[in-house]
């Protein structure tokens, strides 16, 4: 390739790169604008209101000593089971005590907001805090005695209690499914985007975690800027150092050089 080749490609590349920078920029700026976040506050303390409401969280044994978590809320009760495999810190008299499988989030909505503005959206009244309760229960009953393992523990269960301003506990169940292959299940399954999905991680542990979706994040949003970015990049480096390269004269037989 001859440098003024070099240079022309050279030109070509940087404006590819321009180009695919400010639409990128612009898609990331306009996703950001939209996609709904959700900011989360573990609640460690065992007695709390909300909505003017009293509310606990207390460790209790059942009549035949077997441990439960129980929720009280105005008049409202719920019994969580203990998992015999939970790790539970004994050590700890707050609700961190139970932080690896259960746990009570305070958290916020926030729309093309930055999390800092957090305490200024609150006291002017634009957004409301709201308040659940995640616990990791096991893994989803398929109802057939001859299911595969391996797809049970593609469905862990989750129990989520989301405290209502009017004393009641909305309650459901719901479950990731971290099979390399979709299983087509019914509506309670967990779905990147949601407060219940992103709640559901912090009880998860960190192997078998859901593998990340890129078609519903910032960088799905990038579409076609991406790979020409990246190309233009590149060319641009190959380019610049065509034209860079010094190419040695060669000298005729009488000693001139050509």
């Amino acid at each position: 390739m001859s440098r003024r080749a070099a240079l022309a490609a050279a030109f070509l590349s940087l404006a590819g790169v321009l180009v695919a920078g400010y639409e990128m920029s612009r898609r990331v700026s306009a996703f950001n604008a939209t996609r709904v976040r959700f900011v989360f506050q573990a609640v460690a303390v065992r007695e709390f209101t909300y909505a003017g409401l009293p509310a606990t969280v207390r460790d209790e044994p059942d009549a035949e000593g077997r441990k439960h978590v129980v929720v009280r809320f105005a008049d409202q009760e719920r019994r969580i089971p203990v998992p015999a495999a939970a790790s539970v810190d004994e050590r700890e008299t707050s609700l961190a005590r139970h932080s690896d499988w259960l746990r009570v989030l305070r958290f916020i909505p926030l729309t093309g907001s930055r999390p800092g503005d957090l305490d200024r959206l609150v006291d002017a009244g634009e957004i409301k805090d709201r308040l659940a309760l995640i616990a990791r229960r096991g893994v989803r009953e398929t109802g057939d005695p001859l299911a595969d393992l391996d797809t049970l523990r593609n469905r862990p269960v989750f129990l989520i209690l989301e405290f209502q301003e009017d004393g009641t506990l909305a309650e459901s169940n719901r479950w990731f499914n971290i099979a390399d292959e979709p299983l087509g299940l019914p509506e309670d399954e967990l779905r990147p985007g949601t407060w219940e999905y992103d709640a559901a991680l912090s009880v998860r542990p960190m192997r078998g975690k859901p593998k990340p979706r890129f078609s519903d994040n910032a960088v799905g949003a990038m579409g076609w800027t991406l790979p020409v970015g990246f190309l233009s990049i590149l060319a641009l480096a190959l380019s610049m150092a065509f034209a860079l390269v010094r190419v040695p004269r060669r000298e005729s037989a009488t000693g001139t050089p050509t």
